[in-house]
């Protein structure tokens, strides 16, 4: 199965997209996999066979890339399928390209100036692959919101599109705060996450309850990363590399019980524990063995 008939199948299928249309698609999709160097009118022209103006024209022309690969990952990616968020910054210099600002680089481990992309993605567990789904760019107003709910905003707009392919989605510790996390859960979805270093988690009571008035007792001790209670927590997995627990607990910063999952690592080099918060479905996730950032 070629290329060319997978894109015009999937073309086939979408509403709204003439003639001309798709076979300029069918076109940009075998030189995108073809170009060499940057990918800029500039270089379509030269390896595309025309001009310039031609590759404007029709890049100011709307395309649901979207939809597109939600079709793509319809077609070819597994039943066991979960949706993946990570922004990724990338340099820009000037000051006239709209978007453009401070935003955080992972790879330089600081602010800088530049553009960011709000990626999307597929994660296929059966596979173990990842299919890209949308990109967008950040965009927003400082002054009216939070760049955590500029994020919330991005996903929820999509939220019926994406819950057709997956209500479970992945976030790295960044967005385990409460506002993020309600916002996610309004909307449909499962929130699989790290949590942050300084989390503050609490076991269920599970004493004896004493006689009297008032509510009953629902927070116990405190959570040791490090020594984990087995009286609340069950292994789920041992292996050389780490060891998994699974319980439920309290996250006092987002003010919710959630299942609470404790990775250990090894070697010691790896001693520290990250902890990965689900709003409801950890243990799914851990018995699926979804890959991790340590």
């Amino acid at each position: 199965m070629t290329v060319e008939t997978v894109t015009s199948a999937i073309l086939e299928k979408m509403s709204g997209i003439s003639k001309c249309q798709q076979r300029f698609i069918l076109h940009i999709v075998r030189l995108l996999l073809q170009i060499r160097g940057r990918v800029n009118f500039t270089n379509l022209a030269r390896y595309g066979g025309h001009v310039e103006q031609y590759y404007r024209k029709w890049f100011s022309k709307p395309f649901d890339f979207g939809e597109f690969n939600r079709q793509l990952v319809s077609r070819f990616a597994g039943s066991e399928r979960i949706l993946g968020f990570d922004p990724s910054f990338m340099p820009k210099s000037g000051k006239h390209t709209p978007g453009v600002g401070y935003f955080w680089s992972g790879c330089a481990k600081s602010v800088k100036w530049g553009m960011e992309m709000c990626g999307i993605s597929v994660i296929d567990l059966t596979r173990q692959t990842s299919y890209h789904y949308e990109a967008v760019q950040t965009n927003y107003d400082s002054a009216k919101q939070s760049l955590r709910e500029y994020y919330a905003e991005v996903i929820t707009q999509r939220a019926d599109a994406l819950k057709s392919i997956s209500k479970v989605m992945v976030f790295d510790a960044f967005f385990s705060t409460k506002d993020f996390v309600d916002s996610i859960c309004c909307a449909g979805f499962t929130m699989i996450s790290r949590l942050q270093h300084n989390a503050y988690l609490r076991y269920r009571y599970i004493g004896e309850e004493k006689g009297g008035k008032g509510r009953p007792k629902q927070y116990g001790d405190k959570i040791d990363p490090k020594n984990i209670s087995t009286k609340h927590f069950v292994e789920v997995s041992r292996t050389d590399q780490e060891v998994i627990y699974e319980g439920v607990a309290h996250v006092r910063s987002l003010k919710r019980w959630g299942q609470v999952g404790h990775f250990t690592y090894r070697p010691s080099r790896m001693a520290k524990s990250p902890r990965l918060y689900s709003t409801s479905a950890l243990m799914w996730a851990t018995s699926r063995r979804i890959p991790l950032q340590k």
